[in-house]
């Protein structure tokens, strides 16, 4: 994880604790975006529209070669890439972008 993201957890699960809660916290490995990523985790693209995507986010450096993310979605315009591919609809469903980019920041 990128480090204020785990901070923020640790934060919260001490406060959890402290107010007698049990916590149990789980890892995600990172995970990489290959061409048929966003075909199988969003209704709606299709396996061309997820190759041009993760092509197209490469290109623009957000993703790297072994398909990681190299910027945080939270504060990057990664939006402004696939509005073309996707329109409207683009920028809302790959909000998915944040959950991939928490676990595998830490991987860069």
């Amino acid at each position: 994880r990128d480090a204020p993201t785990q901070r923020r957890v640790e934060g919260a699960i001490r406060t959890w604790r402290r107010a007698g809660a049990e916590v149990l916290e789980q890892r995600a490995a990172p995970l990489a975006l290959d061409d048929t990523y966003f075909s199988r985790t969003l209704n709606g693209v299709s396996p061309q529209e997820s190759r041009q995507l993760v092509r197209l986010l490469r290109v623009a450096g957000y993703v790297s070669g072994g398909g990681f993310l190299l910027a945080d979605p939270a504060t990057s315009a990664w939006r402004g890439v696939v509005a073309a591919p996707l329109g409207r609809r683009g920028a809302a469903e790959l909000g998915t972008l944040r959950v991939v980019a928490r676990d595998d920041l830490s991987s860069r």
